[in-house]
């Protein structure tokens, strides 16, 4: 969770039906009204979901269905977090 914290993620409170209750949410603007958003079901991590969406709103997510969906990828191995790692530290030193 300290990569998407360092990486300008805002966490989002979860109360809609859309995801598994109680679970936390990172949220990113990426363009106009598009999201990067990573979903946790716990504090665990043990299943990751990446989605691309499109919302109103920052303050929408999590409360309300997004418009669209356009990307969803579930992230369950290890390997798999550790290459989104890598993948946002070479963004950091890109930017």
């Amino acid at each position: 969770m300290k990569v998407f914290q360092a990486n300008d993620f805002v966490k989002c409170i979860n109360t809609s039906e859309r995801f598994v209750k109680g679970a936390i949410i990172y949220a990113k603007e990426i363009s106009d009204n598009i999201f990067l958003l990573f979903v946790m079901e716990n504090e665990e991590c043990e299943q990751i979901n990446a989605l691309l969406a499109n919302y109103d709103a920052l303050e929408n997510i999590g409360v309300t269905e997004p418009y669209h969906v356009m990307f969803f990828h579930s992230i369950c191995k290890d390997d798999d977090i550790y290459f989104f790692e890598k993948y946002f530290k070479l963004q950091n030193h890109e930017a």
